[in-house]
């Protein structure tokens, strides 16, 4: 792993968009995976970049400054410049393992739905009646209705299907 000068947090897409105009290479998307042993994995939408070798290098900073990822190449994925669901799956059906991933489901699915282009912009009071009880607002949504996240699928077709995994 070599971080990129100038690279963000959260932001590889744009910094390996930005490695590839500037050295070449080219961009592979993927899925980065992390374990909290005994708790979850974790797999995130994520992009690192290929060297003109082909070597893959992660240029992106990690939130805890770790220099080794396991990542796996998805080429069936691509940014579309909104934000992609992580995929959790338990290592545990402890209560507290299964509220954990309900809760970072209502997240991502917040944040996909206030999603303005750049950054998810959500407010605090919506964030704040959402997380009182995730399910409910989850099961409020019709199985034919548009799907919350603003994908403009059916939710039966978006993110119920991922929301049921953790239920």
């Amino acid at each position: 792993m070599r971080v990129e000068p100038g690279a963000v947090f959260r932001y590889c897409f744009q910094a390996v968009a930005d490695k590839v105009a500037r050295d070449g290479g080219a961009c592979v998307y993927g899925w980065m995976i992390w374990e909290y042993p005994g708790f979850l994995v974790e797999g995130e939408f994520h992009a690192i970049w290929q060297d003109p070798a082909g070597a893959l290098v992660d240029i992106s900073p990690k939130p805890d400054g770790e220099q080794l990822i396991l990542f796996l190449a998805d080429s069936t994925r691509c940014w579309n410049y909104r934000p992609t669901p992580s995929v959790r799956l338990p290592l545990s059906m402890d209560q507290r393992v299964l509220n954990t991933i309900v809760q970072a489901v209502a997240t991502d699915w917040l944040r996909m739905k206030y999603w303005d282009g750049e950054e998810a912009r959500i407010p605090p009071q919506a964030h704040l009646e959402f997380m009182k009880d995730p399910i409910s607002n989850f099961l409020r949504t019709g199985r034919n209705d548009s799907c919350g996240c603003g994908s403009g699928k059916k939710f039966k077709q978006c993110c119920l299907p991922m929301i049921q995994k953790c239920l």
